[in-house]
C-alpha cells in the first residue's frame, strides 16, 4: 500500500500503486490541484506490509483478552443469569405436564417470564438504593440476591405439583423476579468492571454463559431427569424378587422360568 499526501487537508489518503494510473485518480489530483494551487508537490509513500509473525501476535492479542480473570468472571455471572430462565419456563412446564396439570394452568405459569420484560421498573431503584449487605452496590445486591434465588430455586424443588401448585407459581414468580434484579446488577457490574478493550469480549463471554446456563437448566434437567428414571429401573431390575428364597434377581428368574 502506499500513501498519498500533500501539505494541505483537503487532498491525502491511501492508494495502492496500481491505482496511481487510473483515469479517476488522475481527476482527484487535478480537482486537488485547483483547489490547493499553493500545495506541496504529491509524494507517494510505501507502507512495509504486516508480517506474518505481527499477524499472529495480533491474533494472540486478541484471544488472550478473553482469558482475563475479569472476562471469565463474566463467564460465570453470565452462566448464573440464565440458570433460572428455563428452570421457571420450559423445565417448570415439563415437569408439571409429567404430573397431568392442565394446559390453561400451564399457560398462566408461563406469564411469570414477564419479569424479564419489565425489570427496567425496577432498575433504578437497585442502582440508587444501598444494598443490605455492606459489600459495595453491587457486590452487595448482587450476594443479597443470589442468596435470596437459591433459596428459592430450593423451595421450588422441594414442592409437589399434585399438592402445591398454587405454592409453586408465587415461588416461580418469585425465582423469575429475583432472576431479572440479577441480571440488572450482573449488567451494571460489567460495564463498570471491565475497560473500554474488554466490553466487547465481555459481552461476547456473558451471552456464551448465559446460553450455557439456559442449555442446562433446560436440556441438561431432562436429561439428569432420564438418567435419574435409568439408574432407578436398572436398580429395579437388578434387585431380587421378594419372596425368592435362592435372592435370584429379576433377570435371572425370567430366565430360568424362559
Amino acid at each position: 500500500m502506499v500513501a498519498l499526501s500533500t501539505g494541505s487537508t483537503r487532498s491525502g489518503g491511501l492508494l495502492s500503486r496500481s491505482a496511481s494510473d487510473h483515469p479517476s485518480f488522475k481527476k482527484l489530483k487535478k480537482k486537488c490541484e485547483r483547489l490547493n494551487p499553493g500545495a506541496q508537490k504529491i509524494e507517494m509513500k510505501e507502507f512495509s506490509p504486516i508480517s506474518e509473525g505481527q499477524a499472529r501476535t495480533k491474533w494472540r492479542q486478541a484471544v488472550a483478552v478473553y482469558v482475563q480473570p475479569r472476562v471469565l468472571q463474566v463467564l460465570a455471572l453470565g452462566f448464573a443469569s440464565g440458570l433460572p430462565l428455563l428452570l421457571t419456563y420450559s423445565t417448570l412446564q415439563a415437569w408439571l405436564a409429567t404430573v397431568g396439570v392442565r394446559r390453561a394452568t400451564l399457560g398462566a405459569i408461563a406469564l411469570v417470564g414477564t419479569s424479564y420484560s419489565f425489570k427496567f421498573v425496577w432498575s433504578p431503584l437497585i442502582d440508587r438504593v444501598p444494598p443490605p449487605l455492606p459489600l459495595g452496590r453491587r457486590r452487595g445486591w448482587g450476594i443479597t440476591i443470589q442468596i435470596l434465588l437459591i433459596a428459592a430455586i430450593l423451595a421450588l424443588g422441594s414442592c409437589d405439583p399434585k399438592h402445591h401448585l398454587p405454592r409453586m407459581a408465587i415461588l416461580a414468580v418469585a425465582v423469575a423476579f429475583l432472576s431479572a434484579s440479577q441480571d440488572i446488577v450482573i449488567d451494571a457490574w460489567r460495564v463498570e468492571s471491565l475497560t473500554r478493550d474488554q466490553q466487547a469480549p465481555g459481552a461476547a463471554m456473558i451471552q456464551s454463559g448465559y446460553r450455557i446456563g439456559m442449555l442446562v437448566a433446560g436440556a441438561g434437567a431432562l436429561a439428569a431427569r432420564a438418567a435419574a428414571t435409568a439408574i432407578c429401573l436398572a436398580t429395579a431390575w437388578a434387585t431380587a424378587e421378594p419372596g425368592s428364597s435362592c435372592g435370584c434377581s429379576r433377570r435371572q428368574v425370567a430366565c430360568a422360568s424362559a
